[in-house]
């Protein structure tokens, strides 16, 4: 038999994608919205540790008890950073990719559908056998063919269709609001995230206990333990003072829920710079005061 062949040298093989071509394919893959939405549920996902395990930042004292309790598994925990989650490489990195991909995503939308929204609807088909769906109707009674495309035009008005009335043809489009509602729910999770990274940054947490009849200046020394963004500033905090007048609290003496909170009251005299006029405040759970974008909670009490 006779035969002929050949060296075949890259048939049926994909062209090398190079290094800007492998760039682009990375930045399709990460703008996907499928990218995002599996990066959101990781974020979720992650985010889970820092609900169950007590956070560094918030309670160090559980921390500290933590790891004393369990000297096996507490080492591994604060080596994968499990009790600072929101601040870990790993947390930062899924957070910062979901940045990128929304960015990404919802940027290039917003631009090509503020292009559509000025852009009349295309006109009418001139060859409508070409199409799978259609069907014809003759005229009747003695109404114009001028009658009927208006009557047609105004029906499709009234069901919130953009209407163009052009060369003996009404064409139509809407849906326009359903893709807005996408859009904006996008650029308010984007804006979500935004502001959680500047509260991540400039933002600060701190936590001082107060005896009443004592006061509390807004200051670093006068904070029991303090964290802060990487961005944050010492002079920005602002320069009030507050007094603890009285505090009142109440517990639970009856059968039911024994010897929980049903009272947390705190009077207060606020000073919010040198020189201003004192006021006075009473915080509460859940009723924080607040002094020039300082929000000061009551979180527990002692018996001092």
């Amino acid at each position: 038999g006779r035969g002929a062949g050949g060296s075949g040298k890259g048939k049926g093989l994909a062209p090398a994608l190079g290094f800007v071509g492998l760039l682009r394919w990375l930045w399709t893959q990460l703008t996907s919205m499928r990218t995002a939405l599996v990066l959101l549920f990781a974020l979720a996902v992650a985010a889970v540790p820092g609900s169950l395990i007590p956070q560094r930042n918030v309670s160090p004292i559980r921390v500290s008890d933590f790891i004393e309790q369990h000297p096996t598994l507490g080492p591994i925990y604060d080596q994968l950073g499990l009790f600072a989650v929101f601040s870990s490489a790993w947390f930062s990195a899924i957070y910062l990719l979901l940045f990128v991909s929304l960015v990404g995503c919802v940027v290039p939308g917003v631009a090509v559908y503020a292009g559509a929204w000025g852009t009349p609807p295309p006109r009418s088909p001139r060859t409508l056998p070409s199409f799978p769906a259609y069907s014809t109707a003759s005229l009747v009674d003695d109404e114009t063919a001028d009658e009927v495309l208006d009557h047609a035009a105004a029906s499709l008005k009234r069901q919130h269709y953009r209407v163009l009335r052009q060369d003996g043809s009404v064409a139509a489009e809407r849906g326009y609001l359903r893709e807005a509602g996408n859009l904006v729910f996008h650029l308010s999770l984007l804006a979500l995230l935004v502001g959680v990274a500047i509260g991540g940054l400039y933002g600060f947490r701190g936590t001082s206990v107060v005896i009443v009849g004592q006061g509390f200046a807004n200051n670093i020394t006068q904070y029991d333990d303090l964290s802060a963004g990487g961005w944050f500033a010492e002079d920005r905090l602002q320069p009030f003072t507050v007094r603890v007048k009285q505090f009142r609290v109440a517990f639970e003496t009856g059968p039911v829920q024994t010897g929980a909170a049903r009272l947390f009251e705190l009077d207060t005299e606020v000073t919010e710079r040198p020189g201003a006029t004192p006021y006075r405040q009473t915080i509460e759970v859940n009723h924080p005061l607040r002094v020039d974008g300082t929000t000061v909670h009551l979180i527990g009490h002692g018996y001092a």
